[in-house]
Parts: C-alpha cells; structure tokens; sequence
C-alpha cells in the first residue's frame, strides 16, 4: 500500500502550549473531583499519586517530548508503512497504523508492530508545520 506520495512524509514534532495546558487542565479537574469522592484518605492518597505521576509521564512523553522514549519524528514510508523515531531510544521501523482519531486540530495516532505492542503519538497543528499537518490529515482520511 502506497503512501499517496512520491517521498516519505516526514512529521517532525516538537512543544505545543496548549497540549500542556490541556494536560495540566485535565489533570488538575481530576485532582479536584478527588474531594467529591467518599473514600478511605489512604485511598484517595494512593490515586492523588497516580494523577502526579501521570501528569508527570504525560508532559515529558507527549506534551514535552523530553523522556527518552518520547517520538520526535515520524515518517509515513512509500510503502505505507510507519517509522517512529524516539530521542534517545531505539527507532521503531515497519509499523502499522492500527486506529487514529482525526478531528480539526488533533490527530491522535496509534502505531503497533505486527505482535501486538503499540505506540500513540498525539500531533496537533503546533506540534509540526501546518503543511505536513494538512498532508497527513488528506492521507488518513483517503
């Protein structure tokens, strides 16, 4: 399966203000509405520290992309198949783009190896150049 162009399409990602804002946002309701909750204080401790540490792997994964493991480049081959590039990790070659939602700013992509094990990379319009944006968009949606 081709990918509808003649070179591989190369999405570069980088920081994106209102994905950390977003992040923080969603986060931070979810901290509040702990205190609706009628449970044991031990409890509601063990899923405060689950939240930090979600926010926390949410914004140097996805938002940040400062963890070593975070995706920094992707690239739709000829072929139609994904490479992922991680900043400090193993490049990810010969994936399958397994679901994606698409929406006017959002893309969130899913890619996974043919055993099962998967990636998600959430690309908005300030994350990559509004073309490659655009590019990617024509190609999911054909």
């Amino acid at each position: 399966m081709s990918n509808g162009f003649v070179k591989p399409l190369h999405v570069p990602l980088r920081f994106d203000k209102r994905l950390a804002l977003i992040n923080h946002a969603a986060h931070m309701t979810t901290g509040i509405m702990l205190g609706f909750i009628q449970a044991p204080i031990w409890l509601l401790f063990l899923i405060l520290l689950a939240l930090i540490v979600s926010h926390r792997y949410c914004a140097t994964v996805h938002v940040r992309r400062t963890h070593p493991a975070a995706i920094v480049l992707l690239v739709l081959e000829t072929d139609g198949s994904w490479t992922l590039y991680r900043r400090r990790a193993e490049t990810l070659r010969n994936l399958r783009l397994n679901a994606y939602f698409l929406s006017s700013d959002w893309i969130i992509a899913h890619c996974a190896l043919k055993r099962g094990r998967g990636w998600s990379v959430v690309i908005t319009r300030e994350t990559t150049d509004p073309a490659i944006f655009r590019r990617l968009k024509m190609h999911l949606r054909g």
